[in-house]
């Protein structure tokens, strides 16, 4: 299966996990939420409307998924994180296996086990750390006790990896100072130019410094990146589910109004003009832009917008049919295979049902 998974996705099933499946019975999988490894490969947990180039291999049980998502630059990187299913957006936790692992372990452990079952559980524990070459769990010391939360471990395990330097940057920037926040966010921007949540908050700590020139580029390029990637439900609230695409709103309202106008060749832009009429929430019109922007040649630029129209139409089963194909064209355009293959798939798995799967 290790071969299966490289061919299918054009990357080697990272070695933690690999032993994870190889070391450990099929029950601590289960416990923990690992999908098998041959539904991994044959994808059978993957819902139509994850957007190309989501691999889940974990899962909550209310439907979210963990997933990889396919390295977007050259270097390797791959971020690991949630597909959240009540959204669909995909926000990013870390880009080492062993953290996430580390991680999400523990959290299962304190969810599932009372005092009376510990003796258990860390005998269940134990076996995960040796098989998977983790360090010691900090369970092990005050079970009973040990805070966990979406962000705070992944912090205090990794505090330099690019997601917890914009999660701390964006939420402490106080104690930073804001050139430093700055700075951090900047350095993140090379490494995932297409997360958008680095330049979101560049845009906005750039407006507190009162430089509105270098606010409006970071707003543009926010508006440059996917839509499931950007970065908005990376500190997300329960009240916020069923809202459409506050950051986007948020950076045309300031494109247009802010007290500096912005730059004329960003004003002119052609998402700028059809997202200042409002309609933020129109599969139909990305489509247009989509193809718009493919006919003058913006190639990535079109991908983004039809990956931005799936996003959109992810809750309508012929609306999808429409704009995959489309979206699989562009991967081939611009040589991502992997990602136009799991467009075809998805294509296939909507013509066989016609209730799509959470």
């Amino acid at each position: 299966m290790k071969e299966d998974f490289a061919d299918r996705f054009g990357f080697e099933i990272p070695q933690p996990l690999l032993e994870l499946y190889e070391n450990l019975p099929e029950e601590i999988h289960k416990f923990f939420g690992f999908i098998p490894l041959e539904d991994i490969v044959e994808e059978r947990e993957r819902s139509p409307r994850m957007m190309p180039g989501l691999i889940p291999f974990a899962k909550e049980e209310n439907g979210d998924r963990f997933c990889f998502y396919r390295p977007w630059n050259n270097d390797g990187t791959m971020p690991i994180g949630i597909w959240m299913q009540e959204t669909n957006h995909f926000l990013p936790l870390t880009d080492q296996m062993r953290l996430f692992l580390h991680w999400w372990v523990s959290k299962e452990t304190i969810d599932s086990f009372g005092d009376e079952d510990w003796p258990e559980i860390k005998k269940i524990l134990e076996m995960i750390q040796t098989a998977c070459g983790l360090e010691q769990f900090d369970v092990f010391s005050a079970p009973a006790f040990y805070p966990l939360s979406w962000h705070q471990e992944i912090n205090r395990l990794d505090p330099f990896n690019p997601f917890t330097l914009t999660y701390l940057s964006s939420s402490q920037f106080s104690l930073l100072g804001l050139d430093t926040s700055i700075n951090n966010l900047r350095e993140v921007q090379k490494v995932m130019p297409q997360f958008g949540a680095p330049h979101l908050w560049e845009a906005r700590l750039q407006a507190i410094k009162g430089k509105m020139t270098l606010a409006h580029e970071a707003y543009w390029r926010h508006l440059c990146t996917p839509m499931f990637f950007n970065g908005y439900h990376y500190w997300w609230h329960w009240g916020d589910l069923q809202i459409s695409e506050l950051s986007e709103q948020e950076a045309v309202r300031f494109l247009k109004n802010a007290e500096t106008p912005a730059p004329k060749d960003i004003l002119m832009r052609d998402k700028v003009q059809m997202l200042t009429e409002g309609k933020f929430d129109d599969h139909e019109l990305r489509i247009e832009l989509s193809q718009k922007l493919l006919k003058e040649n913006h190639v990535e630029a079109s991908l983004v917008e039809m990956c931005n129209a799936l996003f959109l139409a992810a809750w309508d089963g012929s609306a999808m049919r429409k704009v995959l194909p489309n979206l699989a064209d562009l991967y081939d355009r611009t040589e991502r295979r992997y990602e136009r293959d799991q467009c075809v798939r998805a294509t296939d798995k909507l013509e066989k049902t016609s209730v799509i799967p959470g």
